[in-house]
């Protein structure tokens, strides 16, 4: 044998052309764990994935053997199968289990063993192929002595493996690292192809080779198209362009001739980083397709079996109970009620001791021991009241192992024990009941012959008693390691009970050792029962406890007072852990039904949140899911990958978040779509059952019924609050007197008018507190609105005995009704006008004093009171400003007309008059009655009636403020448009850079490199050079290609060339090309030579309104014109685009039309824009032929009835 190559020594290659690294990357991009292996199970070579896995580099595991790397019980079976392989005869084993001793890593292998034919005096090799098998955590695999037989046992995710051995390719002499490499790439199950840029073929295995049907020497250099089918190799070509491009791998199937296959292109990238030869991996994943469709058709079948085996549990002939470690009643079926007298229901909580008799008690309660203690399940029989029952209990563990319940499966056997005791002594009655039992009975002797055999099982498992008598019980069940053992232990003198599967069957088996009571009697007695039925109940029962517990525990959060929230993620995490799922959550509808948000969500282990990534989604955006969901209440979506074309965008938004499955339920609110709770999985497609759909239907309604009363009780709250400050902080007195005229409510207000208190009020008359001007006295008033007739009165005079205080007021009594329309009380509102009253009084006297200045004064004039604004007087001009009548202002504060716009502002206007000083020229913001205003205030202070007022003077100075904010907006707009210009200058230098950078300095490293190459080998191969030239003029003319374009792109040269109209055409083109959109275009003649200036001004916004277009549009169809008229160009651009909102075109222009339009007037021009919502937009540009800058706009960027927006 050769010796390994050393530390540092590279790997040869095998194929011309490829480079060792190349090679090397082919071998560890091979998904499965490659081995080989001489005849002492010592380590000649592996790839990567399988050294990583074992816990050594490539190098390191080397020279170990299979021994050292391995173990567990399934080394022996693999290192059996090594050895076989050095007969010559390849190997397979679906399933085996290996444990890595130094990584301590565990995983599921179905593994290939071929052994490597030698040369001529050399030594056999054998190559493991190992492909990792996704399986659940307690599957279990039994390997006989003799070979790789399997039974999986509880196998929760199954699959094929029925690929072929690998070919290896064979090796002369010494086998070096180039002759493994070949060893190892034709043994891959894969094709496996190396292609270069031109799809020539560099590199190929031998099952590459065979699936064209051509040998790997006719492949090489060859176009791969050439074997293959025109629409195959157009598919692979699109992909393989993908790969190259992008620099990553691209993963895609296709179907041919029946055949599934799996492809992998990874390009493999040169020194610099630019993809120069692209790998290719196919395998045929025809029986893993196969496999997929069975596996969804056996669920279909479970669950219809599930559905089935519930009716014959409530249909069962036998009594069914459930206990729970203290023998308490879990769940019992109709018959066991019935013989226990009482309904299924009140049987639950009670122990089963109270319904046998005394006797019976402590040998029940011994027997419940044993089970929860040993786990073993037993058999008992019992006769109470005449009758004899037989009960099996089995207990049910839970995940940690431990008995949590005992299953009971008791029945009548009253006529089957007469019959024993009748007939004991009868073998034809005996032989009947073996025939007719459910059970495998034999005996056999001390080697293990069977003596003996009956019962009705035997035939199901496709024996006869007489085939097996004489046998060795250890021929008979040669598949069954576990029952095989359990009889050797009964031939040592044990006694074994145990239960196992049998050709898809369970059953209990129980075999004892008997004495030896002579010659030629049995030594052990073997007895099977088929439980099958009893097993599938207890699973059955199960998951039916499962079902309700979930539901009982999220029904129990939501009752009585609760943290909701808290509740909703508690109920959530119940159901994903029920129906195993990777995600659980609530959406919850915006109040407008615009959007829906992720409120709520639970993740298993190992699940990535996703709950900050689904706020505020457009309903619009998802309108498919939530219309049907809404409609149906229910939505299950299996499989996403096959949601129908409609459901595009939610398949989309699915797929981002990694879901396969999902399943959801609406929440409906007071009888509307509020949004929905749902489970979903990504780790595989997942059909949920009627058990879970139930489950998220339960917690929708308890979701919905919380909802619903939270919000009642929000809204009680609410109104609650809402009249209660309604009343404390009235504006008017509030007074509520019972049907007796007894005060039941007294509000602030009156309080402060009257001086007396709530406490004092609560239980007076209105006549005892308050006297009032009239013929009619307060409890006259009252009575008329017990009548049902309301009272509403005038200025009116008051007198509070108790406090002396007097004045005016208004009153407005009226009857106050129930629900039902019942007088229950009245309803009194009195209003202050005191204040009011005074007012009007000293109006009356200072009107004669400034009636004549404030009519005559141009300038608004205001007198109001120092203390509290109280408006006393204001002169024509000011009402006439402000929009209001003398009544409406005169009597009221400057507060209540909530005139000033800025807050405090009065309290600032008037600190300075409480210190004596006056106010001049303070700018406030004023609110009209129909509008606002700017003003310049001056205010000082004067004395009216012994009392300090102000008299304020104010000069209307808005139209000076809008051209102060005209001029500052103008100035920002330049300012902006100086920044997006220098931006722009910016962005076209790194375009430049990026350019020279990506394009023409590649093109001139290849001429350098090329030119290398030409100085070594110019004498050497003059037909390589000669190729070699032609390829370097193809990159001269590339790169001449590349400046051209960069100079296009700068500045087209037919602007300078031809003039603007055939520029305009040239870029028209380029948009037609570029978008597909028609574009027409016109242009008069004779324009041709136009001012440098005007045409590259019109040139540039020409490009920018098509850059517009395609930005925010939406059109179908472009219009561009250039015409001369009155010794003017126009420019017009015209779409049929959705065109502008009307709220938009009142909105500020933004950059791209703000440079169009400084182009315009910097040429004197003009620029206008219209727009209607749905029929498009229409840019036009006017520019003078003798263009001179204008000092100000000669049009207004925006007119009247158009728009932009901003690019």
């Amino acid at each position: 044998m050769s010796s390994q190559p050393t530390e540092g020594q590279p790997l040869e290659s095998p194929f011309p052309g490829l480079t060792p690294e190349m090679c090397q990357y082919v071998l560890e991009s091979l998904g499965d764990r490659l081995v080989l292996v001489d005849r002492h199970l010592k380590v000649l070579w592996s790839n990567a994935t399988f050294a990583r896995l074992a816990g050594f580099t490539p190098r390191g595991i080397v020279g170990h053997t299979l021994s050292d790397l391995l173990k567990g019980e399934h080394v022996g079976a693999l290192r059996a199968l090594v050895l076989q392989a050095f007969t010559g005869q390849p190997q397979r084993l679906p399933y085996l289990c290996l444990d890595f001793t130094r990584s301590h890593a565990t995983a599921w292998f179905a593994v290939w063993v071929r052994p490597v034919s030698p040369a001529e005096g050399d030594e056999t090799r054998v190559l493991l192929q190992l492909r990792e098998m996704p399986m659940a955590e307690d599957t279990t695999v039994l390997l006989r002595e003799d070979g790789p037989a399997y039974q999986p046992v509880a196998i929760s995710d199954q699959r094929s493996c029925t690929a072929a051995p690998c070919e290896i390719g064979q090796s002369r002499g010494e086998v070096t690292g180039q002759q493994q490499l070949i060893m190892l790439l034709n043994a891959a199950r894969e094709s496996i192809l190396l292609l270069d840029r031109q799809g020539r073929v560099l590199m190929a295995n031998r099952t590459a080779a065979e699936r064209v049907g051509v040998s790997v020497a006719d492949l090489m250099g060859r176009d791969i198209a050439d074997f293959l089918p025109p629409e195959v190799a157009r598919l692979r070509y699109q992909w393989g362009e993908r790969a190259m491009q992008t620099g990553t791998s691209v993963f895609f199937e296709d179907q041919r001739a029946g055949r599934w296959l799996e492809h992998r292109f990874t390009p493999i990238l040169d020194p610099y980083g630019n993809a120069c030869c692209l790998a290719c991996f196919s395998r045929d994943i025809t029986e893993r397709k196969k496999a997929e469709a069975d596996r969804d058709q056996l669920l279909t079948e479970l669950l219809e079996f599930q559905s089935r085996l519930r009716a014959v549990l409530e249909g069962a002939g036998e009594s069914i109970l459930l206990l729970d470690e203290e023998g308490r009643v879990v769940l019992a079926n109709p018959v066991a009620a019935m013989r226990m007298g009482d309904a299924p229901s009140e049987l639950v909580g009670r122990r089963l001791a109270d319904f046998l008799p005394p006797e019976m008690v402590p040998a029940m309660e011994e027997l419940l021991q044993t089970l929860t203690s040993t786990g073993e399940a037993k058999t008992v029989e019992g006769a109470f009241g005449g009758l004899y029952y037989e009960a099996s209990f089995y207990p049910v563990r839970g995940p940690n192992g431990r008995v949590i319940y005992v299953a009971v499966f008791g029945r009548d056997v009253t006529p089957r024990k007469k019959m024993e005791m009748q007939l004991e002594q009868q073998r034809r009655q005996l032989q009947t009941l073996l025939d007719h039992a459910p059970i495998f009975l034999w005996a056999m002797d001390a080697e293990g012959v069977i003596q003996t055999a009956e019962g009705s099982v035997l035939p199901s498992l496709g024996l006869q008693p007489r085939q097996v008598t004489g046998i060795s019980i250890f021929t008979v069940i040669q598949e069954q390691a576990e029952l095989a053992a359990a009889c050797r232990r009964a031939l040592r003198g044990e006694r074994v009970s145990l239960r196992h599967e049998w050709q898809g069957r369970v059953f209990d088996t129980r075999i004892l050792p008997i004495p030896d009571t002579g010659e030629g009697m049995p030594h052990c007695l073997g007895v099977m029962l088929d439980v099958t039925g009893r097993v599938q109940a207890e699973r059955a029962l199960m998951q039916r406890l499962e079902f309700e517990s979930t539901l009982l525990a999220i029904s129990a959060r939501f009752v009585g007072p609760c943290n909701l929230d808290q509740a909703i993620q508690q109920s959530l995490a119940d159901l994903g852990n029920f129906c195993q799922a990777s995600r659980a959550y609530l959406f919850r509808l915006s109040p407008d039904g615009q959007f829906i948000s992720n409120t709520h969500e639970w993740c298993a282990d190992g699940v990535r949140p996703e709950i900050q990534n689904l706020q505020n989604i457009p309903v619009s955006s998802i309108r498919w899911s939530v219309d049907l969901v809404s409609r149906q209440g229910v939505l299950h979506i299996p499989d996403v990958a096959h949601m129908p074309p409609e459901a595009r965008r939610e398949q989309e938004l699915l797929q981002a978040q990694n879901i396969t499955s999902l399943l959801m339920v609406a929440v409906p609110v007071q009888g509307r779509f509020s949004g929905f709770i749902g489970v979903d999985d990504v780790t595989g497609t997942v059909r949920w059952g009627p058990q879970h759909e139930g489950v998220l239907r339960l917690f929708s309604e308890v979701l919905a019924n919380v909802l619903e009363r939270h919000l009642a009780e929000e809204a009680l709250r609410t109104s609650e609050n809402f009249n209660r400050a309604i009343v404390q902080t009235a504006a008017s007195g509030l007074a509520v007197f019972d049907c007796e005229l007894r005060c039941r409510l007294w509000n602030p207000y009156l309080e402060r008018m009257t001086g007396i208190t709530t406490a004092q009020a609560m239980g007076q008359y209105l006549h005892s507190m308050i006297w009032v001007s009239g013929e009619r006295t307060p409890d006259d008033l009252l009575r008329q609105a017990l009548e049902g007739k309301t009272y509403e009165g005038g200025d009116a005079a008051f007198l509070v005995p108790s406090t002396g205080r007097r004045g005016w007021h208004q009153v407005t009594i009226a009857p106050l009704r129930s629900g039902s329309g019942e007088i229950i009380g009245i309803l009194c509102s009195i209003l202050d006008i005191t204040q009011r009253k005074l007012a009007e009084e000293e109006l009356r006297r200072s009107e004669e004093r400034f009636s004549r200045v404030f009519h005559l004064s141009p300038i608004l004039m205001l007198v109001s009171r120092l203390r509290d604004g109280l408006i006393v007087n204001a002169n024509d001009y000011f009402l006439r400003c402000l929009g209001f009548t003398r009544e409406e202002v005169i009597g009221k504060t400057t507060i209540e007309l909530n005139l000033y716009e800025e807050p405090g502002m009065r309290e600032r206007l008037t600190a300075p008059l409480h210190r004596g000083e006056i106010v001049r020229n303070m700018e406030v913001g004023v609110r009209l009655k129909h509008g606002r205003m700017d003003c310049l205030i001056s205010a000082a202070p004067v004395d009216f009636a012994g009392e300090p007022h102000i008299l304020s003077l104010a000069l209307d100075i808005t139209e000076r403020k809008r051209a102060e904010k005209a001029i500052h907006e103008s100035r920002k707009q330049l300012r902006m448009l100086a920044e997006r210009l220098e931006m722009v200058r910016e962005e076209e230098r790194r375009q430049i850079a990026r350019e020279i950078h990506d394009d023409l300095g590649q093109c001139l490293t290849s001429l350098k490199l090329d030119l290398a190459w030409l100085m070594r080998n110019f004498q050497k191969d003059p037909a390589a050079v000669e190729a070699r030239l032609a390829d370097m003029m193809n990159v001269m003319d590339q790169t001449i290609q590349s400046v051209r374009r960069i100079s296009s792109e700068l500045r087209p040269g037919v602007l300078d060339d031809l003039g603007l109209p055939a520029a305009i055409e040239w870029q028209t083109q380029e948009f037609e090309r570029r978008t597909g959109i028609p574009c027409q275009v016109h242009c008069d003649e004779g324009l041709e030579h136009l001012d440098s200036r005007i045409a590259t001004a019109l040139f540039r916004i020409c490009q920018e309104s098509l850059t517009n277009i395609i930005r925010h549009a939406q059109a179908t169809r472009v219009r561009v014109s250039l015409t001369q008229e009155n010794q003017k160009v126009i420019l017009r651009v015209r779409d049929n685009g959705k065109g502008l909102p009307p709220q938009t075109m009142r909105r500020t222009q933004g950059l791209g039309l703000l440079s169009m339009r400084e182009r315009a007037v910097a040429l004197g021009g003009r620029f206008a824009i219209a727009s209607r919502r749905g029929r498009g937009t229409t840019i036009v540009v006017t520019v003078p032929l003798a263009s001179t800058p204008a000092d100000t706009d000669s049009s207004p960027a925006f007119p009247e009835n158009g728009s932009s927006t901003d690019d």
